[in-house]
């Protein structure tokens, strides 16, 4: 996993909100290049997309807003503030 300064180096995380197959809200944390958001955004309209094929998640859930121990995780691991997302 990577420390704090490694990740300088590395593209920015990006939160994600969308709904899986079954129509059920959820959300992601995607280490990933500007591009490949760009890219993402275009593939959003077709109705499955594998985020996988676009960045690290880092971290996921159900619902609107990230889970407490998501946001911890992302603080803990990464030293990213995901609290306004909640």
């Amino acid at each position: 996993m990577p420390k704090r300064r490694e990740l300088l180096n590395h593209p920015p995380i990006h939160f994600i909100r969308t709904k899986d197959k079954w129509g059920r809200e959820c959300y992601c944390f995607l280490l990933a290049s500007d591009l490949k958001i760009r890219l993402l955004k275009a593939a959003l309209k077709n109705p499955i997309v594998d985020l996988t094929r676009y960045g690290k998640v880092l971290a996921s859930g159900f619902g609107h807003v990230p889970s407490e121990a998501d946001i911890a995780l992302l603080m803990e691991k990464y030293g990213f503030d995901a609290r306004k997302f909640a």
